[in-house]
């Protein structure tokens, strides 16, 4: 990764519950400091949180980022050991793999590096017309 790109984490604050008529989220304000620090020992440059984060957990992940001297990029096996298993998907990124057939979600954006820039400049990203195979 070079010094032009700059790595962003927002994960779900666990995962969505339908409970008394309501979506809840499982994630407590502690595992979502040990994802923010996770999260920069990865290289992660902008660390927040995506649904079901509340003011809670992000005070608890920015206390936490303030008192953590970073260390090496955690290993799959650690991030499963603190945080939980990953989605298939989330797992065939961490190998660099972009493409539906390699698990991207069927929201996931693989069209990534075709948008206005690429459109201006001639640039393609790779892969075929869907943006199956798109490198990020």
């Amino acid at each position: 990764m070079g010094p032009e790109v700059v790595l962003v984490a927002k994960g779900n604050c666990g995962v969505p519950q339908y409970v008394d008529g309501a979506i809840c989220y499982n994630g407590t304000p502690e595992i979502m400091a040990m994802y923010a620090r996770m999260a920069l020992d990865a290289g992660a440059r902008i660390i927040g949180g995506c649904c079901g984060t509340s003011a809670k957990h992000l005070r608890a992940m920015r206390d936490a980022l303030e008192q953590h001297t970073p260390g090496p990029a955690p290993t799959l096996e650690a991030i499963n050991s603190v945080l939980g298993e990953v989605s298939n998907g989330a797992r065939a990124q961490w190998g660099g793999e972009q493409s539906r057939a390699g698990g991207a979600a069927p929201g996931a954006n693989l069209s990534r590096g075709r948008g206005a820039r690429a459109r201006r400049t001639g640039s393609d990203a790779g892969g075929d017309s869907a943006g199956e195979g798109a490198s990020a």
